[in-house]
């Protein structure tokens, strides 16, 4: 990060010194950086293996650095959304939330859902919140389309528990 002077003529000044705040993190697990997901309290950070936790500390470090798991990862890039405080995702064999631990999301049909996507088009995969019913929903690709043609629907409020829906007609999605 560059530094956060804003009356330094320097506010771009990328280089690590004593004199301003300019820093950088190591991310020790992981090739590649997957996504990334904003709460009001952190910043979570997936790689191809694991996952971390990013806070503001202020000076000296300004930020830390936090391992979560070793072991979960995003099946797409925008397969998590945040909601508030918590983050909801989609890894490569579960559904999950995140609220400053990770728990499985409990899910009768979790077996359907990853034995039937398309593997060749997981970047399709994407999650989004509907406010307005406090549900959360990923939409993917079946095994046989290219294009995106399932979803799975997550009600905050019901105890997380999802309902394999085929999309309506009005949503323009077709399998």
């Amino acid at each position: 990060w560059s530094d956060n002077d804003l009356n330094d003529k320097y506010i771009f000044d990328w280089g690590l010194r004593s004199t301003n705040t300019s820093g950088g993190l190591l991310l020790n697990s992981g090739s590649s950086i997957e996504g990334m997901a904003e709460t009001n309290r952190e910043i979570l950070i997936w790689t191809d293996v694991s996952m971390y936790s990013m806070r503001y500390t202020g000076p000296p470090s300004i930020f830390s650095l936090k391992l979560i798991s070793l072991n979960v990862n995003l099946i797409s890039r925008n397969s998590q959304i945040a909601v508030g405080d918590e983050i909801y995702f989609m890894g490569s064999d579960s559904f999950y939330r995140y609220k400053g631990q990770i728990s499985k999301i409990l899910c009768t049909v979790s077996n359907h859902v990853f034995d039937n996507i398309n593997s060749s088009q997981l970047a399709k995969v994407y999650a989004c919140q509907d406010f307005r019913f406090s549900e959360v929903t990923w939409f993917y690709p079946s095994a046989n389309s290219f294009e995106v043609s399932f979803f799975e629907l997550s009600s905050i409020l019901n105890l997380l528990q999802l309902d394999r829906k085929r999309p309506r007609e009005e949503t323009g999605l077709h399998g």
